[in-house]
Formats: structure tokens, sequence, C-alpha cells
């Protein structure tokens, strides 16, 4: 199956049975940290187009890490993902096979989603209920929004799932955007001042400062004393 725009990803059907997790998962490929999503005995389609939903989950932002939407034990990069210990190599793997739960389950994330449509798929590879099918020790910076998980439909047909879908599309695309404000700001500071740019001489940028943007991302937030602004000032 080709995917000819990956906006066009279904993340309601891909997440639906770990829909309080997306948040945090957002943060995580927003931070480029390492995934492994597991959709024990569900077509492969099923589970790439899970990965796929979550690289599109930062967009505008075009993922820069590595993605394997479908990965396999005959893959020949197997051995070199089973012995991986750098846990900031920003990459995300689909597997379907739950062997890649015990081969990978030093990776620092795991989540398992569960396709509805397979009756005979139980599989729960955390044990328990399926709120356990998520294990990660990072701690999310930013609220879950109950407002938009109120507002999907829970009733199940083909103009509910398109209609919720939509719905987060553009819940996340808003919160990415919110984020990039203030590197979006800081950004402009670096640009040369309009009288100093001239066709005869490229203008050269200021270097990026890493202290200064956080000290100046700091002032900002004492403007708005909020728990929020603070929360973001971590992420």
């Amino acid at each position: 199956q080709l995917v000819s725009n990956i906006q066009s990803v279904d993340i309601y059907t891909s997440f639906k049975t770990s829909m309080s997790k997306l948040w945090t998962l957002w943060e995580l490929v927003l931070i480029g940290e390492p995934i492994l999503l597991l959709s024990p005995s569900s077509p492969p389609s099923y589970c790439s187009d899970a990965v796929l939903s979550l690289v599109s989950l930062i967009s505008p932002l075009t993922y820069s890490g590595d993605f394997r939407p479908f990965f396999a034990i005959h893959d020949s990069e197997f051995k070199e993902y089973t012995t991986i210990e750098d846990d900031n190599k920003s990459i995300i793997l689909g597997v379907t096979n739950p062997y890649f739960f015990k081969a990978l389950q030093h990776w620092p994330h795991i989540v398992v989603i569960q396709n509805k449509n397979n009756k005979q798929n139980k599989s729960k590879p955390f044990g328990g209920t399926s709120k356990q099918n998520f294990r990660s020790k990072y701690k999310q910076r930013l609220q879950t929004n109950q407002s938009v998980i109120k507002q999907l439909i829970k009733k199940e047909s083909t103009v509910s799932t398109a209609i919720n879908n939509e719905l987060l599309r553009r819940h996340f695309l808003s919160r990415t955007e919110t984020f990039l404000i203030p590197l979006e700001r800081y950004f402009t500071y670096l640009m040369p001042l309009k009288k100093e740019i001239s066709v005869f001489k490229p203008p050269k940028l200021k270097k990026f400062n890493k202290k200064l943007f956080l000290k100046l991302l700091s002032q900002k937030g004492k403007i708005t004393q909020t728990p929020k602004k603070q929360k973001e000032i971590q992420l």
C-alpha cells in the first residue's frame, strides 16, 4: 500500500486503544527519542500506518530521525538495533512479531497498540489491562487535552473516524505551531537588519546561542507566571 501524503494517515484508528498516551508520544517524537511500536499479530499495513502517524504527529515539522514502518527479524540491521545502547539515537521502529518485545526490552520507550479488528489478538506484553500498554520513564511535560478526547465520537463509522482524525490532526498541528513560536521569534532576532542586507554582499546570520535562547525564553515565561508556561520552557 502506497501513501501519497503522510498527512492522510489515520491517527485515530492507529491509536484509539492508546489515545491518552498520544500526548506523551507527541513529546517523544518532538525531542527525537527512540520509540519501539509493537502491534502484535497485526497486518504490516496496520503497524506501518501507526509509525507514519507518529512521524506526522509533529507536522508542520519534518521528523529528522530514522523510522521503519515495518521492521522484521530478517532485516539487515536487526543485530544493530537489538544491541543498541545509545538512548540518544532518534528512531521509530514498527514491529508485529512479539519476539521484539524481548529482544528490544532495553529500549527506553515502548508502546503497544492493539488492532481491534483482529479478534484473535489478545497479546498483552506488559500484562494487565490496556492502560499498561505503554512503558516509559519519561515524564510528560504538557498536560493531555481531555477536552479533545471528550470530543471524539465513540460510535464507529467511516464518517466518525474521519471526523476524529481531523480533530486530532488540527489539535496537534496547533500544538506544534505554538511550540515553535519562541523559536521563530529567536530566529528573527538572528536575522540581519534590513539596512545591512545587500545584493553585493550576502548577509551573515548571528550564531545560535543556546544559553541566550533559554534565557530569553525564561524571561518570556516570567511575564506570564503560569504552570503551563513553565512546562513549555522545560520541554
